[in-house]
């Protein structure tokens, strides 16, 4: 199986080596057409690497997010416990399962509903000092993190798209390079094949 690259460089040999026969309006026309197959084509590929790589950083920057949002739920179970006993049932008002540990194991989207309930769970205890201390930072993290798990997901749908019209214009590609290497081999004697072909 040919890779993209390959097949890419393979596309740009021929269309280089065409070049000499443009004057040729067949060979202009082979060419012309070949032509606009492969700029898709690489186009259509850079464009999914694009996006590929976008993905990455965007997981990237999610973890480190991520990250930091546990240290800080860490921070504040403790500060909250520093107030309100764990064993009192007020203390559940924070935590639904009683503990920060159902969060900090979970999912990101576990991690956001337990920000919002811990949001809440502030709202109604202003007057604790973990309140003044730690409320505008969680709202500026569940705030971060929604927005970075948004941005994951958005790219991550248009990469698959991507990689959807890459594969049908593959596909096209692979046509027209088997039409325009049928009509060189046609046209050309086997001792120059080597100018047009990789193989």
């Amino acid at each position: 199986m040919t890779t993209r690259n390959k097949k890419k460089s393979g596309g740009f040999k021929i269309l280089t080596a065409m070049k000499s026969y443009l004057h040729l309006p067949i060979w202009k026309l082979m060419h012309d057409s070949f032509k606009i197959s492969y700029d898709t084509f690489c186009e259509k590929e850079s464009a999914r690497e694009s996006l590929r790589l976008k993905r990455k950083e965007a997981i990237a920057n999610l973890e480190k997010t991520d990250e930091n949002t546990l240290s800080l739920l860490s921070i504040v179970s403790k500060a909250i416990q520093i107030e309100i006993n764990k064993k009192e049932i007020k203390y559940k008002e924070f935590f639904s399962e009683g503990n920060v540990s159902f969060v900090l194991n979970g999912n990101k989207i576990d991690r956001i509903l337990s920000l919002e309930q811990l949001l809440k769970a502030f709202d109604n205890n202003q007057n604790y000092e973990f309140y003044a201390k730690y409320n505008q930072q969680l709202i500026t993290t569940k705030t971060k993190l929604e927005e970075e798990l948004d941005i994951v997901n958005d790219i991550t749908q248009k990469e698959k798209e991507a990689i959807n019209s890459l594969k049908d214009e593959e596909n096209r590609y692979d046509f027209a390079f088997r039409k325009v290497k049928h009509f060189i081999k046609n046209e050309v004697q086997p001792n120059e094949y080597s100018n047009f072909f990789n193989d």
